[in-house]
């Protein structure tokens, strides 16, 4: 497609330097065995040195956009940390034919939500198959796969997951969900562990990635060094083996490593679990948060830790989330650093954050003193991993800090909010790094401009050893020659890289001892950088019409909207975008769509360039976009009714800024995030299609000078095939295509582009016979180039004799007007002979006569004879001869007759047309009943914007009309006889007829056919499931009600006023709140009304937000509430504390209990949210004097606001007097783990030791994606 600025780019044939000399260094794709990190005792070592590192966490790299990974890889490796942890696993439930509005597939029986992320997934279930598959595709691991180059071009490596025990990416509980579809006797999560076929189908997973190719690199991942480490899930924890006495989670671990481990030994293998460890309630180590070291969820880490392919350990602590004190945090990371020592393994913490942003800071310049080797004797950590690092978004914006742990590098519009943590953390990053005794090279990367080619300098600083070489991939190079040293300074000469592919190389600095250090150089074409960086689409990088939907996203408020690819109409190129728009009078008034541009630089640009076909309409075209600083900026064009291609060019000073962005004076062109197209806005309803192609930047006051070759000859020897490379100053013009007298080259078959490199592929020269070939270089804006490549090199003696077929036929063609008869007769003989002379001799015979009557044949009948010989004789003789001649001689001889007999009969042709009137139901009024609940009715309404095909008796589209505001579409004049009219798209809200409706108009009366259709209005269900604490009471109980969130429009004019009750259900004996109606789209909200009695009514609200989805087959969609995770309500509870005394200086026991009784009585509410509830609270004391009572208070809080308490009492001799004091426990409030729960009391001899377990560990990360 045709570029908007003038640039210098050049092709050009590598025929000089080490190209010349058959010298052509890999790329960086091929394994290298060096450069994997391994453990040596308590350390990491890479290539013979330290490797201490600091790292982070970050779960999105798996699927979200290049430039959003882009940016947090480039800010991990600005901010000094070497290593990222992230998700392996993304699974799915059921794989379906359907799409979503966004174009996503559509599964069932996911665990997380709709399965895909943004349309990504790397496992999913095959109903048919009955086992999980997975997808290596581009919406699959090739998105891991970009993760992991990016982070080999950064300098950072990647340590990954296999899956996860948490919910989030489907994990664990994803694999038992398949399990139960293929009929697999599973329970729960824990059967993820022992089931052997879910066991199979995990290790058939692990399988395939670690043999997966990644197709950026073409390395497999168990080979590629990027790769840090792999672990064998996240946070993983078994419940039903609390004590870990049937060792579920070591055997399970045990088995898997030794599996990983015979597939990939480059790698490191860790287990991934927090650290938990298994001690009994008397052998608890120094500190009082006992959850965590007694094998409640397990897990024993000392066992797993020890396995023999088990490398090292980690630990992972949110001390607010898990009760723990920053004091209790501090001897986590001295338990575990001792341990690990005497396991002489290293260990890393590779979760850790702290929420109080204004006490971050300080906390972890504390904590990072202990991992560092500062506070305890013996206590060293080999890594760290800070949770969370996040970054720019595609719309400027930083990603949402979901779960509260998230430090940022940079900041948006509105700066850093995290900067002081951030400064702690790259502190920190720095003194591990000095710990590490390594030679080192600077730059780390390097760009070989081949526009300005220059000599390389690179800076070593050798800790170990000294310079004993250069290798360049897998070459080596010569001093003095290829490069030099002088003093710590490498200097590359330019010749080792002129000529070379662009792309990416990688420079070894060879050492006598130590580590050897690597630069990446990337060979780079300015201008064809900076080309690129003009274009903001062209249309050409979709591979179909969804693909282009996904990208380009409609304005939903906005009416009617379909945008596609057209190859028909395109103006340069392959492709153009058809946008068809239908404005509706009386709707919104205008419709659009966005695409995303992911932080685009415009800067040095004078404004936005584009080509237009117009409808003829006279309608205004407005361009928006949304700038760095995050402000609009609009321009309004007026499309004349001119026919044909027009080219408009808008300079930035034409734009004005929007009310509704950020206040600004001028575009800020660096970090622009979206760009828009609108229509309608002139108030001029109606439908039409435009086509817009090569939407760019210029500059102005560019001139742009024909493209040239630099070097129009090469040789092609078959004796020494190489791919054959040109370069060409293309000055920003589009190139069409290449071709040889006439035949159009398949480019990415035939031939490459790469920036300013065409590439003629060796597998289409070898096809290529022996002589002089030339080719023409088409181009969209100026003259063609015209290349030749000579092919030699190959000696074969062959004769063939070839005799073609004989054939003759008589055809008699009939149409409505006219009738032909053609008889052809055709003979062709070709013989020939090849020798080993020069003497060529060719002749070719041709005789043709045609003779045509203008006379009327009525025959119809049609014969064909048909004779063919072939005789083939091949003869080869291996003898060589030098002698070059080659003798040709070919003989042709062509007759061919043809008579046609052609009459045209005058006939009418109908004109025929359809008319379709579309109507259905819409939400006109609405009645409310005593006590206070609405309802809406629904009466027949004209349905705008509706979309229908017209398709003739062979199935093809004839033509596509839109329901104008009165709900009819008229065709145009048909001539056929039947047809067929299909709906295409409907409104949102709104069932999509699948119905093909068949006109036949050889039985309709007249020329006019009527057709009155009726969509059905989408049903709305909206489910809750509700649990009872202890399934004590009658769930039946439970009532809730469903309210509005904001006013509901109605046809009337009325509106259902916001937070009106229009709904009321009570569970089902499952648990089971189901609301059926047919709702308008918007915000609505559910709340619980009554409860079960000894059960604390909640007050908690739940918004449900309706969106429905566009072409809609299915007449019913359900909505989930709070996520289909059920709601629970907590029991009113009774709480007794006892305090057992013995006294020594009396032959008898003295017991002192205090009795303290809480009882909340149930709540109900009407449908307006008012609240009834009661408290009665009852105290029962007993004392006696002469002894002395201690009674230990803990109180552990729920999430809702029902609560526990023990309370502790001390009574003096003889005062009869109490005092009461205690500590509350930890709140948390992630749901989906288990319940707090209350250790029972454990007696030893006469003394009585009351505690509990003080908040158990939960999920603490939101991944809100």
């Amino acid at each position: 497609m045709k570029k908007w600025i003038a640039l210098a780019t050049g092709l050009s044939l590598v025929l000089s330097g080490f190209a010349a000399a058959g010298f052509q260094p890999s790329k960086v794709q091929a394994a290298d065995r060096t450069g994997f990190v391994q453990t040596d005792g308590t350390q990491f070592l890479l290539d013979g040195s330290t490797f201490y590192y600091a790292g982070t966490n970050n779960y999105y790299l798996n699927f979200k956009p290049q430039y959003e990974v882009d940016q947090v890889i480039e800010d991990a490796a600005a901010m000094g940390l070497k290593v990222i942890r992230t998700w392996g696993n993304l699974d799915a439930g059921v794989k379906t034919d359907k799409v979503n509005k966004d174009g996503y597939t559509v599964f069932t029986d996911s665990v997380d939500g709709s399965g895909e992320k943004e349309g990504v997934y790397y496992q999913y279930f095959d109903a048919d198959l009955g086992r999980p598959v997975v997808n290596e595709g581009k919406d699959g691991l090739q998105k891991l796969d970009y993760a992991i180059y990016k982070a080999e071009q950064e300098g950072v490596r990647l340590l990954i997951t296999f899956t996860n025990n948490w919910e989030a990416f489907g994990g664990m509980n994803q694999y038992v969900k398949w399990a139960k579809l293929a009929g697999e006797n599973v329970t729960g999560h824990d059967d993820f562990y022992t089931n052997e076929t879910i066991k199979g189908w995990y290790k058939d997973y692990i399988k395939t990635l670690l043999n997966h190719e990644n197709v950026y690199t073409g390395v497999k991942y168990k080979d590629d060094p990027t790769i840090f480490s792999w672990e064998l899930a996240n946070e993983p924890r078994c419940e039903s083996d609390a004590g870990c006495e049937n060792h579920v989670v070591e055997n399970w671990a045990s088995e898997m490593s030794d599996y990983v481990k015979s597939i990939d030994s480059n790698h490191m293998l860790a287990v991934g679990d927090e650290g938990f460890y298994n001690y009994g309630y008397n052998d608890f180590p120094e500190g009082d948060h006992k959850y965590v070291y007694h094998g409640s969820s397990g897990m024993d880490w000392l066992s797993l830790t020890n396995l023999p392919n088990i490398d090292y350990g980690t630990i992972h602590v949110y001390c607010d989330q898990w009760g723990l004190t920053k004091e209790q945090g501090n001897f986590w990371f001295k338990k575990h650093g001792e341990d690990a020592a005497a396991m002489n393994k290293p260990v890393i913490v590779e979760e850790f954050g702290w929420k109080d942003k204004s006490e971050r800071a300080d906390v972890y310049n504390e904590w990072f003193d202990i991992f560092e080797g500062n506070t305890y004797e013996g206590v060293e950590y080999a890594g760290t991993n800070y949770w969370m690092l996040a970054s720019l978004t595609g719309d400027g914006t930083l990603y949402q800090d979901y779960d509260g742990y998230t430090v940022y590098y940079k900041g948006d519009a509105n700066g850093n909010p995290t900067q002081d943590a951030c400064d702690a953390i790259m502190a920190h990053a720095q003194r591990m790094d000095a710990k590490n005794t390594q030679n080192s090279v600077s730059p780390k990367k390097a760009n070989f401009d081949i526009v300005k080619p220059a000599d390389i300098q690179l800076r070593t600083t050798m800790e170990l050893g000294s310079v004993s070489g250069v290798q360049f991939g897998d070459k080596m190079l010569t001093e003095g020659t290829d490069y030099t040293v002088e003093d710590n300074v490498i200097t590359i000469s330019a010749k080792v890289l002129e000529g070379l592919e662009l792309g990416n190389y990688k420079i070894t600095i060879l050492t006598t001892d130590g580590n050897q250090p690597t630069v990446l150089v990337s060979v780079i074409d300015s201008n064809a950088e900076t080309q690129k960086k003009s274009v903001i689409d062209n249309f050409e990088s979709y591979a179909d019409d969804a693909e282009l939907a996904a990208a380009y996203h409609r304005n939903s408020s906005g009416d009617s909207l379909t945008v596609s690819l057209d190859a028909e109409h395109a103006k340069n190129g392959n492709y153009a975008m058809k946008y068809e728009y239908s404005v509706a009078d009386g709707g919104a008034g205008y419709c659009g769509t966005t695409k995303k541009l992911n932080g685009a630089d415009w800067t040095g640009f004078d404004g936005i360039h584009f080509w237009i076909l117009s409808d003829g309409s006279n309608r205004d075209t407005t361009i928006q976009f949304i700038d760095g600083a995050g402000a609009y900026w609009e321009s309004i064009q007026h499309v004349t009714a001119e026919t044909g291609w027009q080219e408009v060019k808008i300079p930035f000073s034409d734009f004005h800024l929007q009310q509704w962005g950020a206040a600004a004076e001028t575009p800020t062109l660096n970090g622009v995030s979206e760009y828009s197209i609108y229509t309608g806005q002139n108030g001029n309803p109606g439908t039409g299609v435009w086509y817009f192609d090569d939407i760019g930047l210029y500059q102005d006051g560019a001139t742009v000078p024909d493209a040239e070759v630099v070097e129009s000859s090469a040789t092609f020897s078959k004796q020494a095939p190489a791919d054959v490379i040109f370069t060409i100053i293309t000055n920003g013009h589009a190139v069409t295509g290449i071709s040889e007298d006439g035949e159009a080259l398949q480019q990415g078959v035939d031939f490459a582009i790469n920036g300013s490199q065409f590439r003629f592929n060796q597998s289409y020269l070898e096809t290529l016979s022996e002589g002089v070939h030339t080719y023409h270089v088409g181009f969209a804006t100026c003259p063609d180039l015209v290349l030749t490549i000579t092919v030699t090199g190959s000696t074969v003696t062959t004769t063939e004799t070839t005799t073609e077929p004989s054939e003759t036929t008589t055809t008699t063609t009939t149409k409505p007007t006219t009738t032909t008869t053609t008889t052809t007769t055709t003979t062709t003989t070709t013989t020939t002979t090849t020798t080993e002379e020069i003497t060529t001799t060719e002749e070719t015979t041709t005789t043709e006569v045609v003779t045509t009557t203008e006379e009327i044949t009525t025959t119809e009948e049609v014969t064909t004879t048909e004779e063919v010989t072939t005789t083939e004789e091949v003869t080869t003789t291996e003898e060589v001869t030098t002698t070059e001649e080659v003798t040709t001689t070919e003989e042709e001889t062509t007759t061919e007759e043809v008579t046609t007999e052609e009459t045209t009969t005058e006939t009418t042709i109908p004109e025929r047309t359809i008319t379709i009137h579309k109507i259905a139901p819409a939400a006109a009024s609405a009645t409310q009943s005593e006590d206070g609940i609405y309802s809406i009715q629904y009466d027949p309404h004209d349905m705008a914007g509706v979309t229908f095909g017209i398709y003739d008796a062979d199935g093809n589209l004839v033509e596509t009309v839109i329901t104008d505001e009165n709900g009819y579409a008229e065709s145009s004049i048909l001539n056929g006889d039947y047809y067929t009219v299909q709906e295409m798209q409907t409104v949102s809200g709104y069932v999509m007829s699948t119905e093909p409706y068949v006109i036949d108009f050889t039985t309709n009366e007249g020329d006019t056919a009527n057709l009155e259709i009726t969509n059905d209005i989408i049903r709305c269900q909206i489910h809750l499931s509700k649990q009872l604490e202890g399934n004590a009471g009658d769930i039946t109980m439970v009532q809730f009600g469903l309210y509005t969130a904001q006013d509901i429009p109605l046809l009337d004019g009325t509106v259902v006023p916001s937070d009106s009750c229009i709904g009321i259900a009570n569970a089902q004996e499952d648990g089971t709140i189901l609301f059926e109606d047919t709702l308008p789209a918007g915000n609505y909200y559910v709340k619980e009304l009554a409860t079960a009695d000894g059960y604390v009514l909640s007050d908690t609200i739940y918004p449900v937000e309706i969106i429905y989805p566009e072409d809609q087959t299915i007449a019913d969609i359900t909505f989930e509430v709070n996520n289909g995770d059920p709601i629970i309500n907590y029991q009113t509870t009774t709480t007794t504390t006892t305090t057992e005394e013995v006294t020594e200086t009396q032959p008898e026991e003295t017991t002192v209990t205090t009795v303290t009784e809480t009882t909340a009585s149930t709540g109900t509410s009407d449908v307006h949210g008012g609240t009834d509830s009661k408290t009665t609270t009852s105290t029962t004391t007993t004392t006696t004097t002469t002894t002395t009572t201690t009674t230990t208070t803990i109180t552990t809080t729920k999430d809702d606001s029902s609560s526990t308490t023990k309370k502790k009492t001390t009574s003096s001799s003889g005062s009869g007097k109490t005092s009461s004091g205690g500590s509350s426990g930890s709140t948390k409030t992630t749901p989906k783990t288990a319940d707090d729960r209350m250790l029972p009391i454990v007696i030893t001899g006469s003394a009585a030791f009351l505690f509990a377990a003080a908040s158990k560990p939960k999920r603490k990360k939101n991944q809100k994606v």
